[in-house]
């Protein structure tokens, strides 16, 4: 009897096997064997040069398991922003023309190479008008253009062997600042009608000039002796409204644009302009 009980229950366990109501559990509760993740959500998180990520929760009831990966395709690249030229003063510091990723902030110089804020930035400091020396007997300088500082004082120098004579007396060899004056002798004097300022040469005042020694007065009795600057009248340049083209930026070189004289090839204002296209996109 008993044999024949173990017999049955030897056949029944063959048959829930062969039937597959013994297996184990394996419902959706159960994440021994792996979870599943599916249904991901972009997290919002790509950068300019970088894929941004996506995450997934697991499936199953009752898990908190998560899994982040990497979205293909979903780098930004940069953004580019056309900075103007900014000038410097003697109290602000300016800035080179450049290009700026509005979404990192990364610098770009003309040709989209990425630099260091440093290599943009013009420092403050007087800007020394070159062109022009002004004088008084310690010597001669420059002065800023911007807020009329003197620059340093260059003493005044003469030829070597230069003597005074009656035509002529001795001058620094930089300035035309008088050192000596001529030898003494009667002045003979002639007027010098004024005369304008055109683009290409400045105008006087009317003087008069010894015609032994070239010294200049301002007055026909000789006294008021005057240095040939002194009587100097600004260049009588006409400039056109609008601003010019004078170097046509391209996508690898800067341009330039300026206020040009009506009658000459000079222009004034100058600012640096870059090659914009606003349908432009670049990967990096």
């Amino acid at each position: 009897m008993k044999k024949l009980s173990l017999f049955l229950s030897l056949i029944m366990f063959l048959l829930c096997i062969s039937l597959g109501a013994c297996k184990p559990n394996n419902n959706d509760l159960d994440c021994s064997n792996g979870h599943i993740f599916k249904n991901y959500v972009y997290n919002n998180d790509a950068k300019c040069l970088t894929n941004g990520t996506e995450t997934s929760s697991c499936a199953r009831i009752g898990c908190e398991a998560t899994d982040t990966r990497e979205k293909e395709g979903s780098m930004l690249n940069h953004k580019f922003e056309v900075v103007e030229f900014r000038a410097n003063t003697c109290t602000e510091d300016g800035v080179k023309a450049h290009y700026k990723c509005s979404r990192c902030e990364h610098i770009f110089n003309a040709t989209f190479e990425e630099v260091e804020s440093s290599e943009i930035v013009l420092i403050a400091q007087c800007e020394m008008d070159e062109n022009t020396w002004f004088r008084d007997e310690n010597g001669h300088y420059h002065k800023c253009k911007i807020c009329n500082q003197a620059g340093e004082t260059v003493p005044h120098q003469k030829q070597i062997g230069d003597v005074p004579t009656q035509q002529r007396g001795v001058y620094c060899k930089d300035c035309g600042w008088e050192l000596e004056p001529p030898l003494p002798h009667q002045h003979i004097l002639e007027l010098v009608a004024e005369t304008q300022s055109t683009c290409l040469e400045h105008g006087y005042l009317s003087h008069y000039k010894c015609l032994t020694c070239d010294s200049l007065f301002s007055d026909a009795d000789g006294v008021n002796k005057v240095q040939r600057y002194e009587l100097q009248k600004e260049f009588a340049h006409e400039w056109e409204e609008k601003v010019s083209i004078i170097i046509e930026a391209t996508y690898k070189k800067q341009g330039l644009k300026a206020n040009k004289c009506k009658y000459c090839d000079e222009y004034i204002n100058p600012f640096i302009y870059l090659w914009d296209d606003s349908d432009f996109s670049i990967r990096v």
